[in-house]
């Protein structure tokens, strides 16, 4: 991971930390407890920093919000 990506990465737990009420540490976790951070958001980090805060708010809550409800985790 580069510094851009760590960047954004932080940025992304930042966003989803203040969506779901939670510290940004509480949010990292959760992005790399459901592999979010080195399934998604570094692999895709060229497309997704060019989305909006809100739509990247929706993306990372909507995956965290499957990842609990999936039996696959």
């Amino acid at each position: 991971m580069g510094k851009d990506e760590l960047g954004f990465t932080i940025y992304c737990a930042g966003i989803l930390a203040e969506r779901l009420g939670i510290t940004e540490r509480e949010a990292y976790h959760l992005l790399c407890k459901g592999d979010i951070v080195d399934g998604y958001i570094v692999p895709c980090f060229d497309v997704l920093h060019t989305f909006s805060k809100e739509y990247i708010g929706i993306l990372l809550y909507q995956s965290n919000i499957i990842m609990f409800i999936s039996p696959l985790f």
